[in-house]
């Protein structure tokens, strides 16, 4: 397939990619080159099915006419279209029923409520046959009996410096215990996220023991002691968990570098300002990318999923998008995106914010696998160069 075809009209300056883009851009149908060339620079792998399109047979005689790059690029147009089609609806088939989200390792799916995005925690039925298991409630259990000591423990250590938020995150997971494990097995996601938040302390206390970071003092051996106490049946409940085991080993994967946080956790914000996603679910990821900044294993595992469960935002404000497109999408992935674009304010919302955020979204794909950063590669683009409304 030629980069450029052989009889098509050429720009000035064409080893400059820049008027090369733009002419294909103005030419009719020229998306269709451009969408082929921006996955070979990105490194994407394009179905063998898209790559014999483009030297399908029917193609050979229209390449001999004048003006055949019109017929030929229209031609690609509508096919592209229907493998698009056949494609989106498998994989939106599937985020109708929280597979997409299981298979980035995030645990929770995104839903539309009054036009902002909330993140769900998915609710799985090997998750709810745990609750009823003799080992798991021998765990929950002992962890319960742990957490007497701890969390006193840890709201006398909670105005130390480097330890702030330290009490929050004791309470906020004796809580979640405290409900029970029918609840709980209802919301593996959130016991996953604070166990890890709660190991990440442990991760802090041996770097300052080390006489590594910051001014702030390592713990005191009580509070320390009081912390594994807990952290001892924690880890192994949360594991017990199918969904608990599936995040703990998903996310050791496609590890997110320390200095992208802030860039998450700028892109978070703006969401909530731009009221695209809702307040409690913001300060959740927030929390979950805070708690990736900390050193360790435990770092690394939150800022893992607080990035993937970013990426998987994105790409629900996408679907949305594209639902209430027409045509952005069509079938059954435009059946499923419907439940995104409920109102056509938020729609406009969400392009204003998915264009302003452009960069930092890209930059966040560093890492991910080339073809999940391929289809946020591409959904920008198409948002972007169809000139869908904003609000």
């Amino acid at each position: 397939m030629p980069l450029w075809p052989a009889n098509a009209p050429r720009p000035d300056g064409l080893a400059n990619p820049e008027p090369l883009r733009a002419a294909f851009r103005a030419a009719t149908n020229g998306h269709v080159w451009l969408r082929w060339y921006d996955r070979m620079l990105c490194g994407a792998r394009v179905s063998d099915e898209e790559e014999m399109l483009y030297a399908h047979e029917d193609l050979l005689p229209l390449w001999k006419k004048e003006d055949g790059y019109l017929e030929v690029s229209a031609w690609m147009a509508e096919k592209l279209e229907e493998l698009d089609a056949r494609e989106n609806s498998a994989s939106l088939e599937a985020l109708e029923t929280e597979k997409i989200t299981l298979e980035l390792g995030t645990g929770a799916s995104v839903v539309v409520v009054e036009g902002q995005a909330q993140l769900v925690p998915v609710a799985d039925a090997t998750d709810a046959a745990i609750a009823d298991e003799p080992l798991a409630r021998q765990l929950h259990a002992q962890v319960l009996e742990a957490l007497q000591d701890f969390v006193d423990q840890a709201r006398r250590t909670s105005n130390k410096e480097g330890w702030k938020g330290f009490d929050k995150a004791a309470i906020d997971y004796e809580q979640l215990i405290k409900s029970g494990l029918v609840e709980i097995s209802q919301n593996v996601v959130r016991l996953w996220t604070l166990t890890v938040k709660l190991g990440s302390y442990i991760n802090q206390d041996d770097e300052l023991r080390a006489g590594n970071g910051s001014f702030a003092e390592p713990l005191d051996s009580d509070t320390r002691r009081t912390l594994l106490d807990v952290l001892m049946p924690a880890a192994p409940l949360v594991r017990r968990f199918p969904t608990g085991n599936m995040l703990d080993e998903e996310n050791l994967r496609f590890n997110m570098p320390q200095d992208k946080v802030q860039v998450a956790i700028t892109l978070i914000q703006s969401a909530q300002q731009s009221e695209v996603l809702a307040g409690p679910s913001a300060d959740l990821l927030v929390d979950a990318h805070e708690t990736g900044a900390k050193p360790g294993p435990q770092g690394a595992k939150s800022r893992n999923w607080a990035r993937r469960m970013t990426i998987s935002f994105v790409f629900a404000l996408g679907i949305g998008i594209g639902a209430a497109a027409k045509g952005f999408v069509g079938g059954a992935a435009q059946k499923a995106g419907e439940r995104f674009a409920d109102k056509s304010i938020a729609v406009g919302r969400f392009v204003d914010f998915l264009l302003k955020e452009e960069a930092k979204i890209i930059e966040l794909t560093d890492g991910l696998p080339p073809d999940i950063k391929a289809k946020i590669v591409e959904m920008l683009r198409r948002i972007r160069e169809e000139q869908l409304p904003a609000k």
